[in-house]
């Protein structure tokens, strides 16, 4: 998600349900990603990341529904070496 969040950064997520719209702290296919994730009109999930060397992914409707929601990301803090 760089350059929005770096590694190292400390993510502050809350755990409440939620209208999916927003980052997002998720699991799909074994791997724990931090997505903005915009839900679409037929079901489909729109995951997109800040760093342009990654680009967004579309999930189906039936990918959607194995996608695992950790929590919404409200904030981070920068660690700063």
């Amino acid at each position: 998600m760089a350059p929005t969040m770096l590694s190292g950064d400390v993510l502050l997520v809350d755990r409440l349900e939620r209208e999916i719209d927003g980052v997002y702290v998720v699991r799909f296919a074994d791997t724990i990603r931090v997505r903005r994730v915009q839900r679409l009109h037929d079901g489909a999930l729109k995951l997109m990341n800040d760093n342009p060397n990654y680009p967004f992914e579309t999930l189906d409707a039936d990918q959607a529904a194995q996608v695992e929601f950790i929590g919404y990301c409200v904030g981070h803090l920068r660690y700063v070496r």
